[in-house]
């Protein structure tokens, strides 16, 4: 997205908002939060599923894997797909992790990401050890 796209969108924010100038679009924040804190938000979701998966003593089993992603977004976390199609902002990924209410494709792209990150720090750590 690029930043005209994203300052035409908040065109109907208060005048007080809109006023406010930003050395760059991350400083821009978007529900209340910067680019940088979203992404944190991204990693802590992330450790929690690594720390589920070390409390189960897992190995590298996908099935495993995909259950712990499952049980942190969705039990612990309570994230949920909208169950209105049509409405746009549950597509947008500050407004998913807010709301914790997203589409499909978000829901699916944010599960992915889960899934692909912590299945690639696990390999990370594994290797290294193997290596040592």
């Amino acid at each position: 997205m690029d930043a005209c796209s994203l300052l035409n969108e908040r065109r109907d924010v208060s005048a007080a908002l809109n006023s406010q100038e930003w050395d760059c679009v991350e400083q821009m924040p978007l529900a209340g939060k910067t680019t940088s804190q979203w992404v944190s938000e991204l990693d802590n979701i992330t450790k929690d599923v690594e720390a589920e998966l070390v409390s189960r003593d897992i190995g590298c089993h996908l099935v495993e894997l995909l259950d712990a992603v499952n049980l942190v977004l969705f039990e612990l976390r309570g994230f949920k797909r909208s169950p209105v199609v049509v409405d746009s902002k549950y597509s947008y990924l500050h407004t998913v992790l807010s709301t914790r209410c997203g589409s499909g494709k978000t829901s699916s792209f944010l599960f992915n990401t889960f899934v692909a990150s912590c299945f690639i720090a696990f390999v990370l750590v594994h290797f290294v050890h193997w290596g040592s």
